[in-house]
This record gives C-alpha cells, structure tokens and sequence, in this order.
C-alpha cells in the first residue's frame, strides 16, 4: 500500500518541479486538486519496521513455560521473572514486564480456559458402568419407561458465580470507598445458609410430585418419600401402558436393605434400575431439571423459606412439556457410548454425536409420515369454507339452476298435455 502511494506522490512531485501548476497536474491524473497539495507539502512516506527487542528464543520458551499449565501453576508474573534471570545470565540488558507476557500467551493461546469440575471415575466405576449399560441393553428397557428420580439441595443464598458491570461513576465511588458502590461488588453471604432438601422424579409420562424433605435424608425418611412415589407411579404406570421401572443412585438411604425389598413391594419385582456410581450422565432427565430450575428460583429472590417452598413448586409445575416429552429419547444411544468408550464419562461432543443421529431419525420420520398423509388425502372428505360475497355469488348460481331445471320440467308437461 505504501509503495503505491509512493508512486503517485513521486510523479505528482516531478511534475510540480517541471513547473506545472496544481490544477493541471490534477486534471492531467484526474485526481483531486487537494491530493496534489498534500503532496507537494508532505515528504514520501516510508515503511516503519518495527525492531523487535526480545527475541524469537525467549518467546518459543515463554509459550512452552505456559503450555498445558493452569494460571495458579504458571503464572504470567513467575514466567516474566524466570526469563528475567535468562537474561541476566546472558548478559543481555534487558527486561520484560507481566503485560508483555500475557501479550505474547493472548496471541498463541488466546484467552485462558476456566477449568470445569467433573465426577471422578476409579477403575472399578468404568467396569460397573460397563456392565450396568450391556444388562440394560439386554434386557431391551426403553429409556421412556423409565421413572428417573433424585434428591437436590436447594439453597437461599447464590446458586451461580454472578459478574457485575460497573458504570464508570460507581468505579470512582468505589475507589474513594463508598458503601453503596462496595455493596455491589460484595455480596454478603451467611456462612450456613437456609435451604430445602427436595424429591422428585420425571418419565416421558409425566412428573411426580414434588416431596420437600425436612432434615437429613436417612433411610426412615427416604421410606416416606417412597410412599409419597406410590401414588404418582400408578397414575404414570397407566399412561405409559403398564410398563414403568424404577431408578435411583446408590445413596446410602436408597441402598439399604429394607428400604430395596420396600421399593420390591411398591413398585413390583425386577422395577428397580440401580444407577451405578458417580454416572449423572446416565441419570440425565433429572439432572436436566435441577440445572433447569435452580437459577430460576434464583431470579425470584426468595427472602424466607415459606417464600423458597412456595417458588420450587410452581417452578415444578412450570416445567415445559418438550422436556418431558423428550425424557429418556436418547438413553439407549447413551448405553451404546458409553460400552463404546470402556465406561469414560460422555463429554458434550460424544452427546453431540448421540443428538444428530437422533434428528437425522427423527427428520425421516417426519418425511414418512408427510409421505403416508399424502397418499390418503384421496380418502378424506375435504370441507371448504366461504366469506359473505362468495357466499351470496354462489346462492345466486343455484337459483339460476333451479330456475332453469323449472322452466325443463314446464316444457316437458306442456308436451304430455298436447299429446293427450
């Protein structure tokens, strides 16, 4: 760019030194008369290469300090001070500071990655998960005859990290130490905050009715909440056509003797699904719906524990139809990934993977069933409806008709009568 404007500047300059005026010059270029004034007041311009003072070395080993290291290992501050001592010892008289560090990190890595927590998964856990997935597709159990069921903690207090953007007033509040300005950025919080045990299950039948567990869930209460499922399980048993099982974790309350050969005599012999240990991901439907409720109830901002009781409920109640109807739609497809995957945790690109195999399926069905209403639109009676003018050209039309079918039947008569 700077080499053609460089061009332009050099002939309008020569021609200028030949004696010829602006004006002439600009219509000679077919140019604007103030581009020729620039040039003959301003020098050519020339490319500024800009020396870079650390060199290629320090970079490549600023980048392999930083590689696949967290920030609280590695920090940019710790890097800039190790490559400092590089220096000294080379006898080089120079030194770099923590921003040219991040700088330098920004361009290879971009932005750093909060890292995630997940369920820790022993040896032993993969075997189990193994074995539960091939016992389940042995014995052909749907994921939509399932009463998936679970307990979560619902607290008063934040249920997710918030961030806050500050006007620039309030950052200068802040700065000068102002109350209010400091309430925004610190939020207060009890160290014990009051919160409510709940239980509840989902099928592709409907919800269950939400039980609020007083206290801690032992096996005494865990009974209890059984009972409470016994009712709701008939009612879904009978809309999915009598085939419903039943599942829970491995707490310890769930696990116990009696409270197993309690959940026989509830819901039947072979009903019980036992999910293996640390395996949310096959438990999905119900943890779908904690995450889907929590921040919910957050944004209500109940005050007492009535208030959080009373929002839980009807955030229960709320929950959208599709989430139901989708319960357990992908479960089998699960089962087969994670046998796939020697027991692994399903990450969101093996679910990726799971949800378009499912839409592609569902895409040629909705194809099908388009194609078979289109075969028996002969067999349907077609029923047409008509505004007020249609309506009154159309009874206009019958009375020509009948009128004329009149005047037929008159001459038809007359023609008898001189006959007789």
């Amino acid at each position: 760019m700077v080499k053609k404007l460089n061009e332009l500047g050099i002939t309008i300059k020569k021609l200028l030194a030949k004696g010829y005026s602006q004006i002439w010059v600009a219509r000679k270029l077919k140019i604007r008369r103030q581009k020729v004034n620039y040039w003959a007041k301003n020098p050519i311009k020339t490319e500024q290469k800009r020396k870079r003072k650390l060199g290629d070395k320090y970079i490549k080993e600023i980048i392999a300090l930083a590689e696949n290291k967290t920030t609280s290992s590695m920090s940019s501050n710790r890097i800039a001070n190790i490559i400092n001592k590089k220096l000294k010892e080379d006898g080089l008289n120079l030194s770099i500071t923590k921003m040219t560090v991040c700088r330098i990190l920004k361009q290879e890595y971009g932005k750093p990655r909060k890292i995630k927590k997940v369920f820790y998964l022993s040896k032993k856990n993969k075997v189990k998960r193994v074995e539960f997935c091939k016992k389940m597709i042995e014995k052909n159990i749907s994921g939509k005859n399932i009463l998936f069921t679970d307990e979560a903690i619902i607290d008063m207090g934040c249920y997710t990290h918030d961030s806050i953007r500050l006007s620039d007033d309030n950052k200068i509040k802040l700065k000068k130490g102002d109350k209010e300005a400091f309430k925004l950025v610190n939020k207060e919080e009890k160290k014990f905050e009051p919160s409510i045990l709940i239980a509840g299950g989902i099928c592709a039948g409907g919800l269950t009715d939400l039980i609020i567990n007083e206290g801690t869930l032992n096996e005494f209460a865990y009974a209890q909440v059984l009972l409470f499922y016994k009712d709701s399980f008939k009612e879904l048993k009978k809309k999915l056509n009598n085939e419903l099982y039943f599942e829970q974790d491995g707490a310890s309350a769930h696990t116990s003797r009696t409270n197993k050969i309690f959940i026989e005599k509830l819901f039947g012999k072979n009903s019980l699904i036992q999910n293996p240990p640390n395996s949310p991901d096959l438990a999905y439907p119900i943890e779908y719906i904690w995450a889907y409720i929590k921040p919910r109830i957050k944004r209500r901002n109940p005050q007492t524990l009535e208030e959080l009781k009373k929002f839980t409920l009807e955030e229960w109640n709320a929950i959208p139809k599709k989430m139901i109807d989708n319960c357990g739609k992908n479960y089998k497809k699960r089962l087969e990934k994670v046998i796939e995957l020697e027991g692994e945790r399903l990450e969101p690109v093996h679910l990726q993977e799971i949800n378009k195999e499912l839409n592609e399926k569902e895409e040629e069905e909705e194809i099908e069933e388009n194609m078979e209403e289109e075969k028996n639109i002969d067999k349907l009676k077609m029923n047409v409806t008509y505004n007020d003018g249609k309506m009154n050209k159309l009874r206009k039309k019958e009375i020509k008709d009948l009128k004329k079918k009149i005047k037929e039947i008159k001459k038809r008569n007359k023609g008898k009568n001189k006959k007789n």
